[in-house]
């Protein structure tokens, strides 16, 4: 059994290393392949409004580079001439894009996990999910609750 793990991520270059820090922690016996899908319209680039998201972007997927996670793959929607076209675009599409990847590479015995990118989990989080699918063998989706913790900030 392989765990894929789908992250869509979108002006989150301030996040995303704590949720890689996360998948890198997991104390999971089974493998782990990441998906990061870095997504946005790719008219943000002509937008003075916008820009800073490209940038912002770019230092994500620079992040991701230099990640020492194995078996990561990035998925770039977010470089000039790879962002999505107006019609569709947002979470909802790099969650697809993410999944409908992931399914050509999983089998049916491996679990998809799709995550945000400033998710932050403990070290049995993923082994709690491989857990209760041994539990339920039958099952083709369970939900696990997360609660984001709230601030002040």
């Amino acid at each position: 059994m392989i765990v894929h793990i789908a992250v869509p991520a979108m002006n989150e270059a301030e996040y995303i290393e704590q949720t890689l820090a996360c998948i890198q922690n997991q104390s999971c016996n089974a493998g782990i392949n990441v998906y990061v899908c870095i997504n946005q319209p790719e008219l943000y680039w002509d937008n003075e409004e916008t820009r800073p998201i490209c940038i912002n972007n770019q230092l994500t997927l620079t992040i991701l580079r230099k990640s020492k996670i194995e078996n990561l793959t990035v998925i770039d929607h977010c470089s000039k001439g790879l962002g999505w076209d107006s019609k569709k675009y947002g979470v909802g599409m790099a969650r697809k894009v993410l999944m409908d990847f992931v399914s050509e590479k999983a089998h049916p015995e491996d679990v998809v996990i799709s995550l945000d990118s400033d998710t932050l989990f403990k070290p049995v989080y993923v082994q709690s999910i491989v857990d209760r699918f041994e539990c339920y063998p039958k099952a083709v989706a369970i939900s696990v609750p997360y609660f984001h913790d709230l601030t002040s900030k």
